[in-house]
């Protein structure tokens, strides 16, 4: 659609601005002229108040180098995606802000080829400040678990039982300190030790640390054996 400037001491045709008018009779104010111009700078578009900011957006794709950030902090944001392209006992998400990004969610998808259990940790603390409640079903058994390790601390996240299984898991973790009680909680879902016949073992995880002087700045998991190729993690994180 083509866009006629009308200036000043100057004629135009009637017929040249048609599509101006029919652009407004569409009920939108934008755009006015041709495409943006390339640029190393930035274009504003409407304005911080709500006089000048836009009602709906339609588009197709949204191509972000920063934040997408709301004024409700609603949005769930993919912060990193790790997969493994060589075996490892530890993986471990730095520079983090848990008094910022207040929620973290975890996926992950653990392959070991061996009988592997996989811990988590906050700043790679090891001390006794974790506490965890695990719920097992496993074959037609249903059985519980209380964790209050004294020579080391983690949360237990899943495992894996031989070659060929894998672990499965999804954890939610609130790291912001703002209330009481105030500790730093978690809850989590887990397949474990599953492969392509049936899944051995399901599990329901709640934790807790007790830390609450420091900021949560790293998310650790660690495994008791090596870790194989193709071990996938994702971090999300909201605001």
């Amino acid at each position: 659609m083509t866009y006629v400037e009308i200036r000043h001491s100057t004629t135009t045709d009637p017929t040249d601005i048609n599509n101006n008018f029919y652009h407004i009779a569409q009920g939108s104010r934008l755009p006015f002229g041709t495409d943006f111009e390339s640029t190393d700078g930035v274009y504003s578009i409407g304005g911080s108040s709500g006089s000048y900011m836009f009602d709906t957006f339609y588009g197709n794709d949204i191509d972000l180098t920063g934040d997408l950030i709301t004024s409700n902090a609603s949005l769930w944001v993919m912060l990193t995606q790790s997969t493994l392209d060589d075996t490892s006992t530890s993986v471990e998400f730095t520079g983090l802000n848990g008094d910022i990004y207040e929620m973290y969610r975890l996926f992950y998808r653990i392959y070991c080829d061996t009988i592997s259990t996989f811990k988590m940790t906050f700043n790679s603390d090891s001390s006794t400040s974790y506490r965890s409640t695990h719920l097992y079903g496993q074959s037609t058994t249903a059985t519980t678990t209380y964790d209050y390790p004294a020579g080391g601390g983690y949360i237990s996240i899943g495992s894996t039982s031989n070659t060929g299984t894998s672990c499965f898991g999804v954890l939610s973790l609130h790291t912001e300190v703002t209330d009481t009680p105030n500790f730093r909680f978690m809850i989590g879902s887990c397949i474990e030790q599953a492969n392509d016949t049936h899944v051995e073992k399901i599990s329901e995880i709640r934790g807790l640390w007790t830390n609450t002087a420091d900021t949560v700045t790293s998310i650790k998991v660690i495994s008791s054996e090596s870790m194989r190729t193709g071990t996938t993690f994702l971090l999300w994180g909201r605001r």
